[in-house]
């Protein structure tokens, strides 16, 4: 310390030690405006990682459809029933398709044209839907029964002009199923006695006419609170 006071009197060092207890001091005191904005920010963070932990958490299951070649999604009906089903004692319900979506190579191949689309909003008489294999049905999983599987039809309607295809041809060419058989369940997200069912699926889409099927590798979800299935997966002709 003896250069140090030679360099600086006494009160100045005085001065010195009393400014830095005073500025220390006062940089503890805690301002309401930055108390409000550090937990708005702390709030903020939390929310974007929960939602990035949400995002991630469908993307694992096959629940993003940015990049998909197959897309379906509808709710489930117990009141739209196939009668055959009933018939033989089977509990199948109905899916009400509210979006069905082809991409990339598979949507090339459904539709050379590029210019289709896909009605799945037509009503059926009873023999139209014994046109295929099976009925339309969609059975939901139950306890004994860890599958989801259905039957359903579609139409895809190309409006361009082909003059190598007529009339009868082009309506022959529109009607398609899709098929998935045993979906099975992986994982159950039980909340409050409501689940979230998650299961690996390969559905085929066949054009009526000629055979011709396409296939996917997906994922479904089917929420047993909203009753909402959804569907995402690609192509693997």
């Amino acid at each position: 310390m003896g250069a140090m006071d030679n360099k600086f009197p006494p009160a100045r060092l005085d001065c010195m030690r009393g400014c830095a207890t005073k500025q220390l001091s006062s940089n503890y005191n805690w301002n309401p405006l930055g108390v409000i904005a550090i937990f708005v920010s702390i709030t903020a963070l939390v929310l974007v990682v929960f939602y990035t932990l949400f995002i991630m958490t469908n993307d694992a299951y096959g629940q993003s459809d940015s990049n998909s070649d197959f897309y379906l999604e509808g709710y489930v009906d117990s009141s739209n029933v196939s009668n055959s089903y009933n018939a033989i004692g089977l509990n199948t319900s109905g899916l009400n398709i509210t979006k069905l979506e082809f991409r990339g190579d598979a949507l090339k191949s459904i539709c050379p044209s590029g210019q289709c689309r896909i009605d799945y909003n037509m009503s059926m008489s009873p023999s139209d839907r014994q046109t295929a294999y099976l009925s339309d049905y969609f059975s939901v999983p139950k306890l004994d029964d860890t599958t989801i599987d259905y039957n359903l039809h579609f139409k895809v309607k190309d409006d361009t002009i082909n003059a190598t295809v007529g009339p009868i041809k082009k309506h022959y060419l529109e009607e398609h199923y899709v098929n998935q058989f045993a979906c099975t369940v992986k994982d159950v997200i039980e909340d409050n006695r409501q689940e979230i069912y998650y299961c690996d699926g390969h559905p085929s889409v066949t054009r009526q006419f000629d055979s011709k099927s396409w296939y996917f590798d997906t994922i479904g979800k089917y929420d047993a609170k909203t009753h909402i299935y959804t569907e995402i997966g690609n192509n693997t002709n």
